[in-house]
């Protein structure tokens, strides 16, 4: 009977397969900017042959995790993705109860919108998005990745973390960061320490014009960071009362979703 052990180096580490990696590579790079890809430029991103490129395209598009424009030829994110993608969220309870609170909040709220995000390696990953009633709603494409610090609740979660840990993660995630001037690490750092405080950010125009936002985290029923929850408004005549109802009432809904994945059994 054939070994079912993976080969591995120095004792402990896998050996790398080289296939699945340059698939997942391919995969990544639709993680960017560009919601779609040609072949010369997928081989120019990651260091591949146009030729090895192009076969895991053909394999990928004919699994259906890739899609082929048949214009312009250059590839997408296929319909196998997104539904792989739907499946991350099952078997955690918190995620489905979160998006059924922020969904009715914010639809007593004309002009809101409301997201659930998560963080990964410095960024803050938009999850859902959920529109109040209104004429017009800000929207955020789910599956975006905005620099933590650069956002309200990007700011939130860092500021319930550790302020060591924090700090680490800002230090790195700044190396690589290219955009208009960020403030003093101290000044930062005191302005998590006062969003802490108060359990809750609320910022008007600070990241986009006419655009306020209010946010907060969820912790999961171990106490651990599990989401980043927030509203977005747009700043107008009819939205004047919001800046001072929606923070009690997001930290109500935080607080809703806690006890109610508490309660909830865990999936199997």
């Amino acid at each position: 009977m054939a070994n079912a052990t993976p080969a591995k180096l120095n004792g402990d580490t896998p050996v790398p397969n080289v296939a699945v990696d340059r698939s997942l590579r391919i995969l990544e790079a639709f993680l960017g900017d560009k919601t779609d890809l040609g072949v010369l430029e997928l081989s120019r991103l990651l260091g591949l042959d146009k030729s090895v490129v192009h076969r895991v395209l053909l394999t990928m598009v004919g699994r259906g995790f890739l899609e082929q424009d048949p214009n312009t030829r250059r590839y997408r994110v296929g319909l196998r993705s997104w539904e792989l993608g739907r499946r991350y969220r099952v078997g955690e309870p918190i995620k489905l109860i979160a998006e059924r609170e922020i969904e009715a909040m914010v639809a007593r709220y004309p002009y809101s919108t409301g997201f659930t995000s998560e963080f990964s390696d410095g960024d803050m990953i938009i999850l859902t998005c959920f529109m109040g009633p209104g004429p017009m709603n800000v929207s955020i494409t789910p599956g975006i990745r905005l620099m933590a610090e650069t956002t309200t609740t990007g700011k939130v979660w860092l500021a319930h973390l550790d302020p060591s840990e924090a700090e680490q993660i800002i230090m790195q995630r700044r190396k690589a960061y290219t955009g208009t001037p960020l403030p003093a690490l101290t000044t930062l750092m005191a302005e998590l320490a006062d969003i802490r405080e108060r359990g809750y950010e609320a910022a008007q125009g600070a990241f986009t014009p006419s655009i306020a936002t209010v946010a907060t985290v969820v912790r999961d029923p171990s106490g651990t960071l599990a989401l980043g929850l927030s509203v977005d408004y747009l700043l107008s005549d009819q939205t004047v009362g919001l800046g001072a109802a929606l923070p009690p009432d997001l930290l109500a809904c935080a607080r809703a979703i806690e006890r109610a994945a508490t309660a909830s059994p865990p999936v199997e």
